[in-house]
C-alpha cells in the first residue's frame, strides 16, 4: 500500500478545528490518534516547552479517570516523543502510522500551526511524500470574542466574575494587538506565510461559517483523497453559551480587525454573510465613528 497522506489542521483557533477533528477521526478512510493538538512542531520551534508536555500530561490522566484506556495509550507514546526534547520527525511520524492499517489519511490539528514561521510551514510540507494543510477561518470579531471567552473559561454559567475577566483581557487586546490573543487574529500574515510555504494544490482554506454543511465535508474529502462520509453536523465541540461582548468594546476591536477582514475579502470576495455584515458594520462606524451599536 502507498504511503498515506499526511493531514494538517493547521488553525486558526476557535474556528471549527475540533470538530474537523473528530470528523476525520470518524472517517473510515482515516487514523488520527486519540490527541487532537500534538504540538510537534511548535514544540522544536520553542524549544520543546514543559506547558506542553504538561497539557498532554493533564490530557492523559482525565483520559484514565474516564477508563479510556485507548487514549492513554495513545498519550503516553506520544508523551515519550515530547519527553524526548529533540526534534525528531521520523518518530513523529512514526506516532502518526502507528495502527494506521489500510487508512489513506493520518494527520495532526494542532491550530498554534498556523502561527509557525515559514521556514517551518515547509518542514510540515516535506515531511512526507504528500502533505496537505486545512486552515478553517472564522469571523475575527467572532472568533477573538470566542477565544477570549475560552481563556476567562467561560462557560456560560461564570456569572459575574468571569465576563468581567473576558472584558478586562478585551481591553488588554485593543492595548496589545500583538498579544496571544491578538496574534492569532492576524489572518494577514497567517494567510502569507501559508501561501508561501505550501503549494497551492495542498492547501485548502474552509469558513468556520460554511464548515457544517455536506458541500465542505465532500471539497474536505476530495481534498484529502477519501470517499465520501456522513459528518454529525448537530454536535459543536468545546462550545460555549453565548455571552454578549460590551458595545464600545465591540466597536473597538472590530476597527482593530479591519485589516483582516480587507485583506480576506480581496483573497476571497464571495464571502460570508457574517463578514459581510462585520464588513458593512465597518463602513459605518468610519462614517460615525461614536457609533458602536452592540449585535
Amino acid at each position: 500500500m502507498s504511503q498515506a497522506v499526511v493531514a494538517y489542521g493547521i488553525g486558526a483557533t476557535k474556528a471549527g478545528t475540533s470538530w474537523l477533528h473528530r470528523y476525520l477521526s470518524s472517517h473510515p478512510e482515516c487514523h488520527f490518534r486519540a490527541i487532537k493538538e500534538l504540538h510537534y512542531f511548535d514544540a522544536v520551534e520553542r524549544g520543546f516547552p514543559n506547558w506542553i508536555s504538561k497539557m498532554i500530561a493533564g490530557d492523559r490522566d482525565r483520559a484514565a479517570n474516564r477508563g479510556r484506556t485507548d487514549a492513554v495509550a495513545d498519550h503516553d507514546a506520544w508523551l515519550s516523543v515530547l519527553n524526548a526534547k529533540r526534534e525528531d520527525d521520523a518518530a513523529y511520524l512514526s506516532y502518526l502510522n502507528e495502527g494506521q492499517g489500510n487508512a489513506r489519511v493520518v494527520g495532526d490539528v494542532t491550530p498554534a500551526y498556523a502561527l509557525l514561521p515559514g521556514h517551518r510551514l515547509k518542514q510540515m510540507a516535506a515531511l512526507a511524500p504528500r502533505t496537505k494543510f486545512i486552515f478553517l477561518m472564522r469571523d475575527p470579531l467572532d472568533r477573538l470574542w470566542s477565544n477570549i471567552r475560552m481563556m476567562a473559561g467561560f462557560d456560560g454559567r461564570g456569572g459575574q466574575q468571569l465576563e468581567n475577566k473576558a472584558a478586562r483581557l478585551v481591553e488588554q487586546v485593543l492595548k496589545n494587538p500583538k498579544s496571544e490573543a491578538g496574534i492569532r487574529s492576524d489572518y494577514v500574515g497567517m494567510l502569507r506565510r501559508i501561501r508561501n510555504a505550501v503549494p497551492g494544490a495542498d492547501l485548502l482554506v474552509e469558513f468556520y461559517e460554511r464548515l457544517f454543511t455536506p458541500a465542505a465535508v465532500q471539497r474536505i474529502c476530495e481534498f484529502l483523497g477519501l470517499s465520501a462520509h456522513p459528518a454529525d453536523f448537530d454536535t459543536r465541540v468545546h462550545a460555549g453559551r453565548s455571552l454578549a461582548m460590551a458595545p464600545a468594546q465591540r466597536a473597538a476591536a472590530l476597527q482593530m480587525l479591519a485589516p483582516q477582514y480587507a485583506h480576506v475579502a480581496t483573497e476571497f470576495p464571495d464571502l460570508p454573510p457574517r463578514w459581510q455584515a462585520h464588513l458593512a458594520e465597518l463602513g459605518s462606524l468610519k462614517t460615525h465613528p461614536t457609533e458602536g451599536g452592540a449585535g
